[in-house]
């Protein structure tokens, strides 16, 4: 009977040891299950963010496009302006000869120039 003892303790001293170990194991490879999805998160939040399809460039595209929406109001409000200039001058003759004498220095026959130079 002794001997079944001191070989009974052996196998609880084996199975201790193997135990021992079993948790070591398991702790080694939480560990390396930790490092992994760490860095699967790290390369999906650089993804994230700075891809083609990422947050940062959502953010600059929504500005860019707030920018090019302003531009075309005001581009629109000088079309506007522009197309009531044609219309005056497609029906006021005296508009075109306002804007002929002002800019172009035109005189219409028999007329002549005096030019007041400002003190």
């Amino acid at each position: 009977m002794p001997q079944r003892r001191l070989h009974s303790v052996r196998i609880s001293a084996k199975e201790s040891t193997a135990s021992k170990s079993v948790e070591t194991q398991k702790q080694t490879i939480t560990r390396k299950r930790f490092w992994i999805g760490l860095m699967i998160g790290i390369v999906v939040m650089i993804f994230v963010f700075f891809s083609r399809y990422g947050v940062m460039t959502h953010i600059s595209l929504r500005s860019e496009s707030a920018e090019l929406e302003h531009k075309v109001i005001v581009l629109r409000k000088h079309n506007d302006s522009l197309r009531k200039v044609i219309t005056t001058l497609q029906r006021d003759t005296a508009e075109i000869e306002r804007i002929a004498r002002e800019h172009y220095g035109l005189i219409k026959p028999g007329e002549t120039v005096y030019i007041l130079e400002k003190k």
